[in-house]
């Protein structure tokens, strides 16, 4: 015990030496102010902030750099299929008949499969750059490719009929492929040339 006068006034406490209870249990409670805790709980929060946006950023182009190599092979097997059904089936002249034909007779699956392959061309070409368009000219371009894959399908869907069918003989087939080409045909220029405006206005800012 410790006895002290403090203002005239006698006050005992327990000490100066602490008690083994205290030793084994106790704690001891240290109170005073830290300058800049809270700027470095914000450069902190910052910190963590930025790693977040980092990871994301590189997952973000990871997915856009697979995205843009199936566009290209997607888009190399649909030239190399029409390559060699040009070939296979010389019967079909094309300079003057479709290429939808190719998909009549014997080989029909290879120009189903290069329209199939022509839609999964467009529909990777907009996750390739989705991240980086930021325009209003862009997301109309992303819409024309989404529409030209739209077309692409329907148009390996469903058979052409020949080119010299009269339309009013046109089986439902033929009517539904004529309505993917005409989304998909003009789409798929329109798309691309709206989305490299956008892009290549974006990198001369």
């Amino acid at each position: 015990m410790t006895a002290s006068v403090r203002n005239s006034k006698m006050s005992i406490t327990d000490g100066p030496f602490a008690e083994t209870k205290e030793q084994l249990a106790g704690f001891i409670l240290i109170v005073r102010p830290v300058m800049g805790l809270g700027a470095g709980c914000k450069d902190h929060v910052r910190a963590s902030t930025n790693m977040a946006n980092a990871a994301t950023d590189k997952s973000t182009r990871a997915i856009s750099v697979t995205a843009a190599r199936i566009t290209f092979w997607a888009a190399a097997l649909f030239l190399v299929l029409l390559a060699v059904l040009h070939i296979l089936k010389p019967e079909y002249d094309p300079s003057w008949r479709m290429i939808s034909e190719y998909e009549i007779g014997r080989l029909g699956w290879a120009m189903q499969l290069a329209f199939f392959s022509l839609a999964v061309a467009s529909l990777s070409a907009i996750v390739a750059v989705r991240s980086e368009v930021k325009s209003i000219t862009g997301y109309v371009g992303l819409v024309f490719l989404l529409i030209a894959a739209t077309g692409m399908t329907i148009g390996g869907i469903f058979p052409s009929d020949p080119i010299t069918t009269d339309p009013d003989a046109l089986s439902a087939n033929g009517r539904m492929h004529i309505l993917g080409g005409q989304l998909g045909i003009p789409s798929i220029p329109l798309g691309m040339t709206l989305v490299s405006r956008a892009l290549t206005r974006r990198n001369l800012e």
